[in-house]
């Protein structure tokens, strides 16, 4: 039987994804906007815009000068995402997108629309290092991890989906989202941004939030969660108290982790 090799070590990408919005905290962006000499209260606007109206296409803002859209599109709103194929089931309620990223790296978001509820699953990751014999994708190896502003972009897309009215029953709200992907920094950096404030607050708390709550199916092993509370990220608790599914690749670790 071969030996299965673990991968921890963060995967550096060949190429830099170009910074986005996301990428940024509040003060990060009002910074870029005076650098960009533009007044600061624009970051805001830019912020609402993609954040609340899930729009990434400044050409249709017009809060914003006409001279200043390509500046805004070109510095903050890069295109992260690009659509290769859509596969649906159970009538259309349930939705994978396969995107491409900048670097031609491959991932995938389920969208799933219940009764009661409309989940999307992410990925933070492509691939996977964990190398589980039952699982294609730890058995194909990690890639790379993504970026906080490429794992916001499928929620954002995703959102966006569920409030033109994309999925059947009509326009709906996202309320639940799922990480999929090892626990990393940028992973924390993106869950931050979704419990931020000034017009980033893609999750919040449950009487204003936009989606009621979010999960991570963390593959790490358990010491490795120990290992996150080093972070410098004040979410880092509250990230750790929400809804995690642990796995592993021995079936006799999984019975006693339940």
């Amino acid at each position: 039987m071969s030996e299965i090799k673990l991968v921890f070590d963060e995967i550096k990408p060949k190429k830099k994804a170009p910074e986005h919005l996301a990428d940024l905290t509040i003060a990060e962006r009002r910074a870029k906007v005076e650098s960009l000499g533009l007044p600061a209260f624009r970051a805001n606007q830019i912020a609402t815009h993609y954040f609340t109206h899930y729009n990434e296409e400044p050409n249709s803002w017009s809060d914003i000068p006409a001279a200043m859209r390509p500046l805004v599109a070109e510095h903050f709103l890069p295109k992260l995402l690009t659509p290769i194929r859509q596969v649906e089931c159970d009538k259309g309620k349930t939705r994978k997108d396969l995107w491409r990223l900048h670097d031609g790296v491959l991932v995938e978001t389920v969208l799933m629309r219940y009764k009661d509820r409309t989940t999307v699953c992410i990925s933070s990751q492509a691939g996977c290092g964990m190398n589980c014999p039952f699982c294609a994708t730890g058995q194909a190896g990690l890639t790379r991890n993504l970026t906080a502003g490429e794992i916001t972009s499928q929620v954002v897309a995703a959102a966006r989906a569920c409030a033109s009215g994309e999925l059947p029953g009509g326009p709906t709200r996202l309320s639940n989202v799922v990480f999929m992907g090892l626990l990393h920094n940028d992973l924390a950096a993106q869950y931050e941004v979704m419990s931020g404030e000034g017009g980033s607050a893609l999750v919040g708390s449950q009487e204003n939030s936009r989606f009621k709550r979010r999960g991570i199916r963390s593959m790490n092993i358990l010491d490795m969660l120990d290992a996150i509370v080093d972070l410098t990220y004040e979410i880092v608790t509250e990230m750790l108290n929400d809804a995690q599914l642990i796995f592993s690749s021995s079936s006799k670790v999984r019975v006693g982790l339940t």
